[in-house]
């Protein structure tokens, strides 16, 4: 599913070689560790929300700018781009000097699965379960090119989520701890995992036969 992503549906103004290298990751970890399906929407959009985190996460020397055109629709997502360049362990993980290509689109992994999650307890605690079901069933990130009618009823879908959303990130730690727990998780996979196997992979190819 991740051959979907394409740079025109990003929410950000980004170069082909930023998506060819996010799919080239995405193959060579797909052995590792892979999206599934976990909240608002479905698995294909699921892969375009792991692309902008995993641009979030490049080094400040790749020139990202938010589309702000987008903005103007996705609002919902704006707020939530903005809560994640300001969280630590975010941040963290993004200028670590030790953060090595696969840990960090590990972590892109981790974050969009437990965002989406999050994101839909969010719906679905606040009574706002049509507009879960509306999300998971549509083309999300191509909203904004629909009909006029279906417009209208989406920014309006957002504008009834961006204040639930505001209140819960001024009111609630729920969205560090998230953040947090999904970085942990990251960086204890990977140096678990995937470090302990390419070590084991670097050993076996040094035995003698």
């Amino acid at each position: 599913m991740y051959l979907t992503v394409t740079a025109e549906r990003s929410l950000f103004f980004v170069e082909e070689h930023h998506v060819e290298n996010f799919k080239k990751m995405a193959k060579k970890m797909e052995n590792f560790i892979t999206l599934s399906q976990t909240g608002a929407l479905n698995l294909e959009e699921t892969w375009l929300t792991a692309f902008n985190i995993w641009v979030l996460l490049q080094p400040d020397d790749e020139l990202i700018i938010q589309s702000f055109d987008k903005t103007l629709y996705y609002s919902t997502n704006h707020i939530i781009i903005t809560a994640l360049t300001n969280d630590y362990q975010f941040n963290f993980i993004r200028t670590h000097p030790k953060s090595t290509p696969e840990l960090i689109y590990t972590a892109t992994i981790f974050l969009t699965m437990a965002l989406n999650s999050w994101y839909l307890k969010l719906l679905t605690d606040n009574h706002l379960n049509d507009i879960a079901e509306r999300m998971l069933h549509q083309i999300y990130f191509e909203s904004h090119l629909g009909e006029e009618d279906m417009v209208h009823l989406f920014i309006n879908d957002q504008a009834r989520v961006v204040k639930v959303l505001v209140y819960e990130l001024s009111h609630a730690n729920t969205f560090e701890r998230i953040i947090k727990s999904a970085c942990d998780d990251a960086r204890f996979i990977y140096n678990d995992t995937f470090q302990s196997r390419q070590i084991n992979n670097s050993i076996l190819s040094k035995s003698p036969l």
